[in-house]
């Protein structure tokens, strides 16, 4: 160490080059660590939370004996119609299913159809287990959009996963939701279809558009809609490996087209993490705006898990389904995405595995998809900042609600 120091005081040049070397390792690490400090400042301004506001499902078929307010064994993926009754309350889209004729399990089911239901009670939103929401008796007069057979191919038949929005250009609801394309190869493909609605009776639904004819499986839509700016509106929805984006070509909103490779997905799955299977987005995105002022949005997605638990009452099931998030800016670059599910099944009526104990006293809740959790519906609460009235399903069976906030 001594020759090296008398080395450099030797050699002014070498003694001015190792100062300069050092002071530039000095300034690079100096500077990587502030812009890595901002990058993780900036990406940890967000964090959203979710909190149940009931204990209990607030629809069910099967749940809660003589107080049941469906006619259906399944009532699932509830999504919010924004529009207000005369009394001022909530109106929902339910996805239904019933079961065939004759089933030999519980699991038989004929074509799911989407069914509306209001609200009848005074809380608001003021909602607790003290203060439960009443809905409206679901039954086979509920029915607005029917979902139509295919042969021994019931689970990609009848119409599912409602999603609404209204389109205030067109002065128009939408609703798109998931059926079924023309069979390929023998296989019913899922797909997406489009109804409308203007005025009048809410049960005159429109006849069923298709929007895609593919032989991939297309599912879950959700829009992401701008009223300024109708043509930048992007259909967002699931082909397994992620949630792609779909351009649309006329302000009608009849011609639809997936964006090339490059620009084709909102997000995709993540490998080791919780959401490496498949995701499908939640409820519609929902605008809100940062500290600094950016307008951005957030969409809940469901991230299903290949093997959650194999301790559910339905054979050879074991996939379990729960809730993440993404945050996106008006140009649809993803800027905060949640790193671990930020909601998972563990009420008994969300899990409906072995453990889970029946309000009946006659063992397990029965579920048709056990340990899952599905968010379609979400509104914003009024005079709330960035907070969230959501409905959501457990074990593609039950309807519950809950409160998320966004912390911005």
């Amino acid at each position: 160490m001594e020759n090296v120091h008398n080395k450099l005081i030797a050699n002014p040049f070498l003694s001015c080059f190792v100062f300069t070397f050092f002071v530039i390792i000095a300034l690079a690490t100096m500077i990587t660590t502030i812009v890595y400090d901002r990058f993780v400042i900036h990406r940890e301004t967000f964090s959203v939370s979710v909190r149940r506001l009931v204990s209990e499902p607030v629809i069910s078929g099967i749940y809660n004996g003589n107080n049941d307010n469906s006619e259906f064994i399944f009532n699932s993926r509830p999504t919010y119609f924004p529009r207000r009754d005369n009394n001022g309350n909530d109106t929902l889209l339910v996805q239904v299913d019933s079961l065939k004729p004759q089933p030999e399990t519980i699991y038989d089911l004929s074509p799911a159809n989407i069914v509306m239901t209001r609200r009848q009670d005074t809380f608001g939103d003021d909602v607790s287990d003290e203060n439960r929401p009443v809905f409206s008796l679901i039954n086979a007069q509920s029915i607005v959009v029917a979902g139509s057979p295919c042969d021994n191919d019931e689970v990609r038949c009848g119409a599912r996963e409602p999603r609404v929005t209204y389109v205030s250009h067109l002065e128009t609801y939408f609703m798109f939701y998931t059926t079924s394309a023309e069979k390929t190869n023998g296989i019913a493909y899922r797909t997406l279809a489009k109804a409308s609605w203007e005025n009048g009776d809410y049960t005159s639904w429109s006849a069923e558009t298709i929007l895609f004819q593919s032989n991939m499986d297309y599912k879950s839509a959700a829009l992401h809609y701008n009223a300024s700016d109708p043509l930048s509106s992007r259909l967002l929805f699931s082909d397994h490996q992620g949630i792609v984006m779909a351009q649309v070509n006329n302000t009608a909103f009849t011609d639809w087209r997936v964006l090339p490779s490059t620009k084709k997905y909102l997000i995709q799955t993540r490998v080791g993490s919780f959401d490496d299977y498949a995701i499908k987005p939640a409820a519609n995105p929902v605008s809100f705006n940062s500290s600094d002022g950016r307008q951005l949005f957030l969409m809940l997605y469901n991230a299903d898990i290949e093997n959650y638990s194999s301790h559910t009452p339905r054979p050879s099931y074991s996939k379990g389904t729960v809730i993440g998030y993404v945050i996106y800016d008006t140009e649809f670059n993803e800027v905060f995405r949640s790193g671990r599910s930020i909601m998972s099944p563990e009420l008994d009526w969300e899990r409906c595995d072995l453990k889970s104990v029946s309000p009946h006293g006659t063992g397990n809740v029965l579920g048709l998809e056990p340990n899952t959790l599905f968010i379609n519906g979400m509104k914003q609460l009024v005079n709330e900042h960035n907070q969230f009235l959501v409905y959501y399903a457990g074990c593609q069976s039950y309807i519950g609600m809950a409160k998320l906030t966004v912390h911005a």
